[in-house]
């Protein structure tokens, strides 16, 4: 009869064994991510995805993460937001899924300038903007937009429509609702770190808990 303390010492040993055998892990991103995370060198593919931007390859049916800079996800919760929940709908059963924001919770709830933000309607390809107009506009190189430049870019293209902060709380925390982690990482670089680690963590643990059941049925 094997004891607890023996049961338990094999276990860590199995353990141990089948973590020094973790197959590589691969990353899938869906075709339409025009920059995808490097991953610190870990291997990615692109394939097309149903749902979602990333998964892990061998893990497509349990792993779904939407990715959102902070301007598309104004605009998806802002004047998209029935869409985008219908597509949040459509990650269903899937047991690890999230919703990824290269931007702060505050970044989200609060406007920098009066009570709406104001979201650019089709603007330029050559100009970013990562914050609502005009705080945080800048250049394709990153540098800001004088005021000027502002002026200039908003009379030759593109309209503005103005969203309600409680418009975004509502639908992010609708989002919240559908049993979705949602991860407000600050950045896009605090961002790739968080979804490597997660990654990480997760093909580890499916790894281990895989080659759990063949070593318990073996201990029986």
């Amino acid at each position: 009869m094997v004891t607890m303390s023996e049961w338990e010492l094999r276990r860590q040993q199995a353990r141990k064994t089948s973590l020094s055998k973790l197959p590589p892990l691969v990353i899938i991103h869906d075709t339409r991510e025009q920059r995808p995370y490097n991953f610190a060198g870990i291997p990615k593919v692109a394939a097309t995805l149903d749902v979602g931007d990333y998964t892990i390859q061998g893990m497509e049916d349990v792993v779904r993460v939407e990715r959102k800079s902070f301007s598309d996800l104004l605009s998806s919760l802002g004047r998209n937001s029935e869409k985008f929940l219908a597509r949040m709908d459509k990650l269903g059963d899937i047991r690890w899924k999230a919703l990824l924001v290269e931007a702060h919770r505050f970044q989200i709830f609060y406007p920098p300038l009066g009570k709406y933000w104001k979201l650019w309607v089709n603007p330029p390809e050559e100009w970013k903007l990562p914050c609502g107009w005009p705080y945080g506009a800048r250049h394709a190189d990153g540098t800001f937009l004088s005021w000027n430049e502002l002026i200039a870019v908003f009379k030759r293209s593109g309209t503005f429509t103005e969203v309600h902060p409680s418009s975004i709380k509502g639908a992010y925390l609708s989002v919240e609702t559908r049993n979705i982690l949602v991860e407000p990482a600050g950045n896009r670089e605090a961002a790739e770190w968080w979804l490597t680690e997660y990654f990480r963590k997760l093909w580890a643990h499916h790894w281990e808990k895989c080659h759990e059941v063949v070593n318990g049925q073996a201990l029986g």
